[in-house]
């Protein structure tokens, strides 16, 4: 796990720098969902600053443009992917749906270790309709 929220004796994290670690893994993973109905610059500085880890000077001068105006580029695009996903709601339902399939998974195994074969096989027919469900998610 990411060392921002491990809690012990000897490295603590303010809530502040919690609550933002916390928003901007959220708007990389809505970033993985929407990304590409946003507009391509915008799509593209939300991109190096999340998953490249930039700053806004480095896309400024990759961009040619002032910090100021690639972080309009960035809050417009976060606000894009937030009201996206208010409206649709898929990142979340992924969520849902990818949650019960691992338990679907871990249910299966379970059976799977009762020692009869009616039980066996409809197991395993479970476990391989849980693992399609996954890859297609």
């Amino acid at each position: 796990m990411c060392k921002a929220i491990c809690f012990t004796s000897n490295f603590r994290v303010d809530k502040e720098e919690y609550i933002v670690f916390i928003k901007d893994m959220h708007v990389g993973w809505l970033l993985d969902f929407y990304g590409e109905v946003l507009p391509e610059k915008t799509y593209e500085m939300l991109k190096q600053y999340y998953e490249d880890d930039l700053s806004l000077a480095e896309i400024a001068d990759a961009a040619n443009m002032t910090r100021q105006g690639v972080r309009h580029f960035i809050k417009k695009g976060e606000e894009e992917l937030l009201h996206l996903e208010e409206c649709l709601g898929l990142a979340a339902r992924f969520r849902v749906l990818e949650g019960l399939a691992d338990r679907i998974l871990e249910e299966t195994a379970r059976l799977g270790s009762i020692d009869h074969p009616t039980v066996k096989e409809v197991s395993s027919a479970i476990d391989a309709y849980a693992k399609e469900m996954k890859t297609r998610l």
